[in-house]
């Protein structure tokens, strides 16, 4: 029989004996299934693996797998012909189904390693549908192989080593046909379905940071390929969603690994009670610096000979646009770097990371007077500016309103539009949509809620809730202005909630709304309450202010003046956060949040609602922004180009 070689599939029918790894008999049972031959014994019968992970001992007489799986990894297959259809399949339909074979002692010894030795977490909800899958809400943990314990290695470096394995074998054919280059891929996670409600609400999600933020679209613009092995022990839906046409639905079966390019399609895993899933990237380049043929990240660049000054003291600040005169009356880069070329020297061009103060670098002279009092040759050979308004043209202070402090940044002569940032950010995250709007001539409020950037991080309430104190303290920071202004209120997320509450409660001091709206489409406005309020609630009863301040994962954690909080009374706190969780989770089915449908009604007029084009954003759904405006009788704009945003948004004011 010519087709029983190692990695053949053959039928297993009726009562056959079943063995351990070190061929110990188990006893006999009874199977009606496929397996692949492992490797043929001493006495002519053959070890094969079950599709349901059992070793068995094989007589001779058998038969070829009548109804195989399209694709098959099993310890003895050919890795070579089945990267090569694998390849194929990617390439024509951008996904493929494999039938894993796990001998079941593996999976056990992974599911009983990540047990008791994986410390799973949940994302933080913004998070979530771009690293777990739309509509997804799992705990997860990363597997770094260099730190985790003797347990955890041995139950998974097996598996890790045959992903590994099967990555680079994909790899080289999807480099050949597509010209995909794969570079990496990401440490082999561990995530798990919720067995239940009680169980997710034990679960808080974490509040991100920025360095979070960079990480995961770092992640998001190099993923390549996505691997996903799910180990069980129920089944679950997998949904395939690309970008035109019908969603694939993939049954997530225990023993099922799924491959899919992420260029193709988004995904969707969910399950009934609790389940246990591998995934892992495979993972494009990394940015580098290009300059002609020469390129590499900043590796490749000699170290410099000397320091330099040490940075100024003060606030730091990222760079979002860089413009760059060549010296030396260079035309053109290769220019430039013929100069050197020719002169005989070497040299690296080097951007500050820091801001740093030009005038102990450079002077605005002749080269050969600036040389002559050491000033014009310096690491980055440029000089700094910022492109956005002069500093003439912003003014900052914090507004004392009795016990509360506001911290406000105004570009401009006088507020006509007020921007709220989202979430619980600060002005920092609108100062670029502020700067826009002030170089198309507008004058832009940008402020710190209170407990959010420099304001204060507490102040006594004369509102039942948090939401509706904002209102007031938005309301006291325009009246200390003189003359009290009349501004289009900008808000995004929260502060779209926030500036929609204003003009209800405040039209004769509303000029016009411009909302970015979060709404309940997709059922998030009990979460929304409890991860804004609910969560600190139950910090602040378990272990009282301190465990409000130095919980990890707290908001208030992260606050410069996170220590006011610890002199705030726990009762006064508690009964804040209660009503704001009931005030935010009040208006269900609400296209903005906080709001009833019969509110809406009463917004000011004229309005215009915003929403940013991306399909995967479950707290700003597209929906929910063609809801409100229709409620609103407002005008809406669908835009994903930022800089085709700003300009609306400015005609807009200036036409209120």
């Amino acid at each position: 029989m010519a087709f029983l070689v190692p990695g053949a599939l053959v039928e297993v029918s009726g009562q056959v004996e079943e063995v351990d790894s070190g061929l110990q008999s188990r006893g006999v049972c009874s199977l009606q299934t496929f397996a692949q031959l492992q490797r043929c014994l001493p006495d002519g019968r053959w070890l094969a693996l079950t599709q349901d992970g059992r070793f068995v001992r094989l007589d001779r007489d058998l038969t070829p797998c009548q109804s195989p799986p399209e694709f098959v990894l099993g310890p003895t297959s050919d890795a070579e012909v089945l990267a090569e259809a694998l390849s194929s399949k990617l390439i024509l339909e951008g996904y493929c189904v494999l039938e894993a074979l796990d001998a079941k002692d593996q999976v056990e010894r992974m599911l009983r390693a990540a047990e008791a030795d994986l410390e799973l977490s949940r994302v933080p909800l913004e998070f979530e549908p771009y690293y777990l899958g739309l509509e997804s809400r799992e705990k997860h943990g990363l597997i770094d192989f260099e730190d985790a314990s003797d347990n955890l290695v041995r139950g998974f470096e097996d598996e890790d080593t045959r992903l590994t394995r099967l990555g680079d074998a994909i790899s080289s054919k999807l480099k050949a046909q597509l010209g995909m280059r794969i570079t990496g891929r990401t440490n082999l996670m561990v995530r798990q379905t919720f067995a239940d409600a009680e169980e997710e609400s034990c679960f808080k999600a974490g509040v991100p940071s920025s360095a979070d933020r960079q990480q995961m679209m770092t992640l998001v613009k190099r993923r390549r390929l996505c691997m996903m092995h799910f180990l069980g022990p129920r089944t679950g839906t997998l949904r395939l969603i690309p970008k035109t046409g019908e969603e694939i639905r993939i049954e997530a079966a225990p023993g099922k690994l799924v491959l899919f390019t992420t260029e193709r399609f988004r995904y969707s895993h969910t399950c009934e009670g609790a389940t246990t899933t591998l995934q892992t990237w495979l993972l494009g380049q990394c940015p580098q610096y290009m300059m002609q043929s020469f390129g590499g990240d900043m590796t490749v660049l000699a170290p410099l000979a000397e320091k330099g000054l040490a940075p100024p003291k003060g606030e730091n600040v990222m760079v979002t646009g860089i413009a760059t005169c060549i010296g030396g009356d260079s035309k053109d880069h290769k220019c430039y770097w013929l100069m050197f070329n020719k002169a005989g020297t070497d040299t690296a061009v080097q951007t500050p990371i820091s801001r740093w103060d030009i005038n102990e670098y450079t002077a605005d002279l002749p080269m050969q007077d600036a040389q002559a009092i050491g000033k014009s040759y310096t690491a980055h050979q440029a000089e700094a500016f910022d492109a956005e308004p002069s500093q003439r043209d912003r003014t900052g202070g914090r507004a004392k309103l009795g016990t509360l402090e506001l911290n406000w940044e105004l570009l401009g002569e006088r507020p006509e539009v007020v921007i709220t940032p989202r979430g619980q950010s600060d002005l920092r995250a609108a100062q670029s949509l502020g700067a826009a709007l002030a170089g198309a001539g507008l004058g832009v409020l940008l402020w710190d809620r209170r407990g959010t950037g420099s304001s204060s991080v507490w102040a006594s309430l004369t509102q039942p809730s948090l939401p509706e104190q904002e209102v007031e303290d938005l309301k006291s920071l325009l009246d200390s202005f003189s003359p009290q202004p009349c501004p289009v209120l900008l808000g995004l997320s929260s502060g779209g909630r926030l500036s929609a509450l204003f003009g209800r409660k405040y039209p004769e001091r509303t000029k016009g709304l411009c909302l970015l709206p979060t709404g309940d489409a997709k059922g998030i406005a009990q979460r929304l309450a409890d991860a804004y309020y609910g969560d600190y609630v139950e910090l602040a009863e378990q272990g009282g202010m301190e465990a409000v301040v130095n919980t990890a994962a707290s908001h208030f954690n992260g606050l410069v003046s996170r220590e006011a909080l610890l002199r705030v009374d726990a009762a006064e706190f508690i009964s804040a956060m209660n009503a704001s969780r009931h005030f935010l989770g009040k208006s269900p089915g609400s296209p903005l949040l906080g709001l009833g449908l019969e509110e809406l009604k009463e917004l000011p007029k004229p309005t215009l609602i915003l929403h940013h084009g991306l399909q995967d954003d479950h707290l700003h759904t597209l929906e929910d922004a063609q809801n409100l405006a229709r409620h609103v009788q407002g005008q809406l704009v669908v835009e994903e180009d930022l800089d085709a945003l700003h300009t609306k948004l400015a005609h807009f004011v200036m036409r209120c």
